[in-house]
């Protein structure tokens, strides 16, 4: 089943379907640019399930940070599908065949934040620098806490200390 692939397969065949999309716009191929574009729409709300399960149990920073790639792929991908149709309707037009290839550009660059070692590694930093900070707070509260004892007079053992309950 279309379900059985992991995330890193499901990005391949997408890459590979944006990649055809293009292909097929720039030669003309309406009939099986259409179904590429199809095809694509389809298998982002999958892309999008496997994705956000490659965040279970990690930070809710990560889920965040996979939905927020998700919806800048949702406004992207009609934006190729439309330059996609526009470089059909216009085939010599250099500057709509470039546009395309832009924004196939973009979207792979999405999908490459989408990626297993992406999400693992963003959520490596992302720790790193919770630690950092935590680390250098604990830091600083001991420096103060030094400093407030060097000026702390000199406790006087008091007097009642021999005769207090043990």
């Amino acid at each position: 089943s279309m379900d059985a692939k992991t995330l890193e397969e499901e990005l391949g065949v997408q890459r590979d379907l944006v990649d055809d999309l293009v292909e097929q716009a720039a030669a003309g191929q309406a009939p099986q640019m259409v179904e590429d574009a199809k095809a694509v729409l389809q298998r982002h709300r999958v892309l999008t399930q496997k994705a956000l399960e490659a965040c279970d149990g990690k930070s809710p920073e990560a889920k965040q940070s996979v939905q927020k790639t998700i919806a800048k792929l949702n406004e992207e991908l009609p934006k190729l599908i439309e330059a996609a149709k526009d470089v059909l309707a216009h085939p010599d037009d250099e500057a709509a065949r470039k546009k395309l290839e832009e924004r196939a550009e973009k979207i792979n660059k999405l999908y490459k934040k989408l990626s297993p070692e992406s999400i693992d590694e963003e959520e490596r930093e992302r720790l790193a620098k919770i630690a950092a900070a935590e680390a250098k707070r604990a830091a600083e509260e001991e420096q103060r806490r030094q400093e407030a004892l060097a000026r702390a007079p000199t406790a006087k053992r008091s007097r009642f200390e021999d005769y207090r309950a043990d």
